[in-house]
């Protein structure tokens, strides 16, 4: 399975990107990791992405044209990210503003009825990583999983989801490992 893996940690020291790259190789998957970074996602759409978002040729930037030959080669998308105050930091947000557009994940029909474009992806995953142990802001302000969400709505029909919370002190190699074993 080719898998892409979004690491949306500023510091590649903290990132769980690695570990979930480990986990899916052993278990013979290809990953292919993109650090949004460095990859161009550190800022939102442009003025020139927003004008051309609805047109035909809506892939105006060369990160956008990058990320999306990516994510159409891939059987499976993992966004390793820290939650910031309850929610993902703006380099992953910025990711599907400008990657997640019309013709790229989604279509309109004739009736102007959305459907799915990104039928290729069978699993998503989000692995998030707390900042403390206080479980009670995460759940009830996390915007991971209404992304986790919207992801699963413009992938195959059948496409499996799951989602990751990394809290300190916990053996994050181990509940990774537990949950790319399914795969």
């Amino acid at each position: 399975m080719q898998v892409l893996v979004l690491d949306g940690h500023h510091d590649a020291a903290t990132s769980t990107a690695p570990l979930v790259v480990a986990r899916l190789e052993a278990a013979g998957h290809d990953a292919h990791v993109v650090r949004l970074a460095e990859a161009g996602f550190d800022h939102f759409m442009s003025a020139e992405e927003r004008a051309a978002y609805h047109e035909v040729d809506n892939l105006v930037s060369p990160a956008q044209r990058d990320a999306v030959a990516l994510l159409r080669r891939s059987d499976a998308l993992v966004v390793c990210c820290p939650l910031e105050h309850g929610t993902v930091p703006p380099r992953v947000k910025s990711w599907f503003e400008r990657v997640l557009i019309p013709g790229v994940s989604f279509t309109f029909t004739r009736s102007g009825r959305i459907t799915a474009a990104l039928t290729n992806i069978r699993r998503v995953a989000m692995v998030v990583s707390c900042p403390d142990r206080s479980r009670e802001p995460h759940r009830r302000a996390s915007s991971g999983r209404s992304l986790l969400r919207g992801l699963r709505l413009n992938a195959h029909r059948l496409c499996r989801t799951s989602y990751v919370k990394l809290y300190p002190g916990d053996d994050a190699e181990t509940i990774i490992a537990a949950d790319v074993t399914g795969w």
